[in-house]
């Protein structure tokens, strides 16, 4: 049984019960068997016991999150029965304004992939899994994947695959848009095409791609011209709406899905936004919803705005702007190509295409 476990300190109460078949008293304990009950410092959670019934009340301190195991036992001397209860503290994750984060570290994507780099050719589509263990950026012959073996740490970043021309890709001249599945098992590649938009997915198991198939073709929208490309995309949270944007197209497209994630359920209508300055670069929807970033086309400015009502693109308000000043340069040729929440809402990263790296900028 898995139990997660109120953050703001209501307590969980379980009631065991067991017979014993000669019926005698049977003694009730406990032990933690995976995890620990103190993380970060602190108790994730208190348990107290009255005979069967066990009050598990977690902390209201967020640093003290954490997951443990406990193994619940009644036995009458001789005979022992056991069960097994999962329980899990997490918090929200609040994420940052871009205005408030400083630069903390970088890490060289050329050192990890060869001495040629991968072959991209026109790099855009940066993107990360929600986990941040995979990235990824879409070249111009489809997407190139690195892995942070050790996710939020950038110095374990290593070369996971890249090819001259994946399933389905057949150079588009333009470069392409990537995004992922949650959980990480699907990368997905989108390019613009003699008036047509491709849409791509693989199959991905930490090691090379597979399943290769065009999972949705459609005619580019009213306003995107025939000689841009996708530049970037981004699914929400769950899957069931996909945000585009294009090189030297204004506006931000929205389409939604029926199916999460299945890019062949998408709609072929849209809903277009276009109250932004500038030509879109790039397109970033925190992971919890409620914020919607876009990079200035071919610069090194970021916008933000809070949605105020779900992922609603006519009733946002813009936050303010910034730029990433250790991040590449100012114009088309050295502007950065991508921004990445991290999960646990603690800073971004940046893909500098100008000096081959990643950098990442924190609270």
């Amino acid at each position: 049984t898995t139990y997660l476990l109120s953050s703001d300190g209501t307590s969980t109460v379980i009631t065991l019960n067991s017979i014993d078949p000669e019926e005698l008293n049977l003694q009730w304990n406990y032990q933690v068997t995976s995890g620990s009950l103190t993380n970060g410092g602190g108790p994730t959670a208190t348990i107290t016991q009255q005979d069967n019934v066990f009050t598990i009340t977690p902390t209201v301190n967020e640093d003290y999150a954490g997951q443990f195991s406990l193994t619940f036992t009644a036995t009458d001397g001789v005979n022992i029965v056991s069960k097994i209860s999962d329980f899990t503290l997490q918090f929200a994750v609040a994420y940052p304004l871009l205005t408030n984060l400083t630069y903390s570290s970088t890490v060289s994507t050329t050192n990890v992939a060869g001495t040629n780099g991968f072959n991209l050719g026109y790099t855009y589509g940066f993107n990360t899994t929600p986990d941040g263990r995979f990235v990824s950026i879409g070249g111009e012959y489809g997407p190139a994947i690195w892995e942070f073996t050790t996710p939020g740490t950038l110095s374990t970043l290593t070369k996971k695959y890249s090819s001259a021309i994946p399933p389905n890709v057949n150079g588009n001249g333009g470069g392409g848009a990537t995004a992922w599945k949650a959980d990480g098992s699907k990368i997905y590649y989108a390019y613009q095409g003699s008036g047509m938009f491709y849409f791509l997915s693989w199959n991905w198991n930490g090691f090379s791609l597979s399943g290769g198939t065009t999972a949705k073709t459609m005619s580019m929208p009213t306003g995107w011209s025939s000689g841009r490309t996708i530049s970037s995309m981004c699914f929400n949270s769950d899957g069931t709406s996909l945000f585009i944007v294009g090189s030297a197209v204004s506006g931000v497209y929205k389409y939604t899905l029926t199916t999460p994630y299945e890019l062949s359920t998408m709609s072929t209508s849209h809903v277009q936004w276009t109250g932004a300055t500038g030509w879109s670069n790039d397109i970033r929807i925190s992971p919890d919803d409620s914020y919607i970033c876009r990079q200035q086309f071919e610069s090194n400015i970021w916008r933000q705005w809070v949605f105020n009502s779900p992922l609603d693109l006519s009733n946002i308000t813009l936050l303010g702007s910034t730029t990433f000043s250790n991040s590449g340069g100012t114009n088309w040729a050295t502007a950065p190509v991508g921004l990445s929440f991290k999960l646990d809402g603690s800073g971004v990263l940046i893909f500098d295409k100008e000096n081959d790296q990643i950098d990442e900028y924190v609270i």
